[in-house]
């Protein structure tokens, strides 16, 4: 059996006619070829070794997998957007295990392949300023549906963004986080809010745009 560091089309190509003549899970490096002729493979396909994965193999790996793909990549650590994005296409299953850093348009792409202990660390309960910042960096609507807090600072935050805010776990929010949310200018949901004071409805009235409150059952 021969082990390699660095798989290339003529080693994807041997591995592919005859699996238990080629080791790819200790090959560091894999070519963009490679990638695109291993994409199709419907057996797990372990490539732990491998600790840098370009955007286009990533996007080959994605775009050329089938529901009865697995692959493994836990050695990856970190991914830029465009790989990320890429590799959200893949149909089958996806170990991401290695993953230590993402960006959030990254992790909103890869969502349903990374573990809880990463999302978690992206998408806290508790929504402060840096997080904010993260999210309405790049996005034209936020979703949170994790959260269910946020700081004034935050909120302060999100008054400055103009497109959806989605906060559907929150079961309560202050007088002053209200007040900021309210000058957000976007579609605002707050579905899960069961009741609001009302210093609470005086703030959200001020809403300039479409405001969700669907959970609302007490008003004290």
């Amino acid at each position: 059996m021969k082990t390699i560091s660095l798989i290339d089309l003529q080693v994807a190509r041997q591995f592919l006619s005859d699996p238990k003549v080629v080791v790819l899970r200790e090959a560091t490096e894999i070519t963009d070829d490679a990638a695109t002729e291993l994409a199709g493979y419907e057996e797990l396909l372990w490539l732990d070794g491998i600790e840098q994965l370009s955007e286009t193999a990533a996007i080959a790996l994605g775009q050329e997998s089938t529901e009865k793909s697995r692959l493994s990549l836990n050695g990856v650590a970190e991914l830029t957007d465009e790989a990320a994005l890429g590799l959200s296409a893949h149909k089958g299953t996806l170990f991401l295990d290695g993953l230590g850093k993402l960006s959030v348009t990254a992790a909103l792409a890869l969502e349903r392949h990374l573990g809880e202990d990463l999302l978690k660390s992206i998408f806290p309960q508790k929504i402060d300023a840096y997080v904010a910042k993260q999210f309405i960096k790049d996005q034209q609507s936020v979703s949170l549906e994790r959260a269910d807090s946020i700081t004034e600072e935050a909120a302060k935050e999100f008054a400055e963004f103009d497109g959806e805010i989605r906060l559907n776990n929150f079961w309560y929010l202050d007088t002053e986080e209200a007040a900021w949310l309210a000058k957000h200018k976007g579609k605002l949901v707050l579905n899960s809010l069961e009741w609001i004071s009302g210093e609470m409805a005086e703030a959200l009235a001020k809403h300039a745009g479409d405001l969700s409150l669907d959970g609302l059952s007490s008003l004290t």
